[in-house]
């Protein structure tokens, strides 16, 4: 059954988001494909980094929330709202 929720979850620091990152790839589930970008603030430093992941499935989706360890928030979402909330950042 395909996704009805991806996950968003929003990091203060590198080091938490690219242990996320890791924990995702880790997985080894196929077609799981994270993406990440870094919210910048007007004075040029990165304010968050948000990972925003589609699985493909809906019990994938609550196995991925949970690797979000060290997020300051997670959101799960229908997959078109994630990716608008992810670029907003």
């Amino acid at each position: 059954m395909p996704t009805t929720r991806a996950v968003v979850a929003a990091f203060a620091g590198q080091r938490d988001a690219g242990y996320a990152m890791q924990l995702i790839a880790s997985m080894g589930e196929a077609g799981l494909r994270p993406r990440s970008h870094e919210v910048i603030g007007e004075r040029g430093d990165v304010q968050m980094i948000v990972i925003e992941v589609e699985p493909a499935s809906d019990s994938l989706a609550e196995r991925v929330e949970t690797l979000m360890t060290g997020a300051h928030g997670v959101l799960m979402a229908p997959p078109a709202e994630a990716r608008q909330l992810a670029l907003v950042g």
